[in-house]
């Protein structure tokens, strides 16, 4: 049978809809609008398909090349986020993958969140995994890692680059629109395990000691005496109460440090409920009021030079709670300024009623400049 040739009925308006294309700036809806208010009878779908068949307002897609890799040359780490039920409750989650690009070997895992800690968490788990790593890490521009710059011109972050070396490969970027350089082809004629067990002796060798991923956070212990980290509590001993800790966050535990020493440990709360997690031995005795053990502010003004026990004493019964940060700062001020003009001041407050630490360290700071910037007679200012 002889070919059917059908005449395009958007043909004879072609001039016309590249006008329109270009004023519209490529929106076809508008195009179409426009064209039927200058009485051009035509579908959208029959625009919209001569458009395409003309190439007219975009461009065609580019046919999609092939990657081929040697082994331990490079792996790529992508992340996506998902909705799964946890516990009865759909919930967020971010999945992180790493696969070796020669023999497709995959490890990922899930996390509540995906940020630089985690990351620097998972990839040492892949890695160990692994036993090994790839010369490059390809990755999607993702501003976990990312610096500034896309693809070509990429920079990572100072952090993920000295991670990456510790590690023995480099961070590269793939272009915006590029496609996944890692996906799995039939004509392998092998198994991702068949394939990784001649990759593994090409990979990178790991670190003798590979140190243990941790965020560092600052916590002031609250009245409860409880840190908060990523919204959950955790108890710390009564006795620090008011006081500031550093605490370490790993993949799965919290420790909180007093300067050197470990004061507590907790199995880390990855659920996103607000949690409360109490040790029994954090809490005071039965029939024991933390106010009345004496504060390691209580204990230095107690033996100050007078009349600062007094003082201290008074200023602890005008403050709410224990008055921990007000002993602390009035310790801080007995302690740095000079001794004689603090007493002075503490003297007059004392004697007036003043129990603002602003207006005594103001008080402080006058006598102070009587005492050291005196100016005698014989002193002229400088002629001009």
């Amino acid at each position: 049978m002889p070919r059917i040739e059908r005449p395009e009925k958007a043909a004879p308006h072609r001039e016309l809809i590249l006008e329109w294309v270009d004023r519209c700036r490529g929106n076809l809806v508008r195009v179409h609008e426009e064209l039927l208010a200058q009485g051009v009878t035509i579908s959208y779908p029959a625009l919209t398909a001569f458009c395409r068949r003309h190439a007219i307002g975009h461009v065609p897609p580019a046919p999609v090349g092939q990657y081929d890799f040697a082994p331990a040359q490079e792996m790529q780490h992508d992340t996506s986020p998902h909705r799964a039920p946890i516990a009865g409750v759909e919930q967020r989650v971010e999945t992180a993958s790493l696969v070796l690009c020669y023999s497709r070997m995959l490890f990922f895992q899930a996390y509540p969140v995906f940020t630089r800690f985690y990351c620097k968490v998972f990839l040492t788990d892949a890695l160990e995994y692994l036993a090994g790593a790839a010369g490059t890490c390809m990755i999607d521009n993702t501003h976990v890692v990312v610096a500034s710059g896309t693809g070509a011109r990429m920079v990572p972050a100072p952090e993920m680059a000295a991670f990456a070396e510790r590690f023995g490969f480099v961070f590269r970027a793939h272009e915006k629109g590029d496609a996944n350089r890692a996906t799995r082809k039939k004509h392998l004629h092998a198994s991702p395990r068949e394939l990784f067990a001649a990759e593994q002796p090409h990979l990178r060798r790991l670190p003798l000691f590979i140190p243990e991923v941790y965020a560092l956070h600052h916590r002031l212990v609250d009245v409860e005496g409880y840190v908060n980290v990523h919204g959950h509590r955790y108890s710390v001993p009564y006795a620090l109460i008011g006081r500031q800790l550093e605490v370490r966050e790993t993949k799965d535990r919290l420790d909180l440090y007093q300067g050197p020493r470990v004061v507590a440990s907790h199995a880390k709360v990855l659920g996103r409920t607000v949690t409360r997690v109490t040790v029994p031995e954090h809490r005071p005795p039965r029939g024991t009021r933390p106010s009345t053990q004496p504060s390691p502010e209580d204990h230095a003004l107690a033996h100050a030079d007078p009349p600062v026990p007094t003082y201290a004493a008074a200023l602890k019964q005008r403050s709410a709670g224990r008055g921990t940060l007000a002993l602390r700062r009035l310790l801080a001020l007995y302690r740095e300024y000079p001794r004689a003009a603090f007493l002075q001041a503490v003297t007059l407050a004392a004697h007036y009623g003043l129990f603002d630490l602003d207006r005594l360290e103001r008080l402080t700071l006058r006598v102070i400049a009587k005492d050291y910037f005196l100016l005698s007679d014989q002193d002229e200012e400088p002629q001009s």
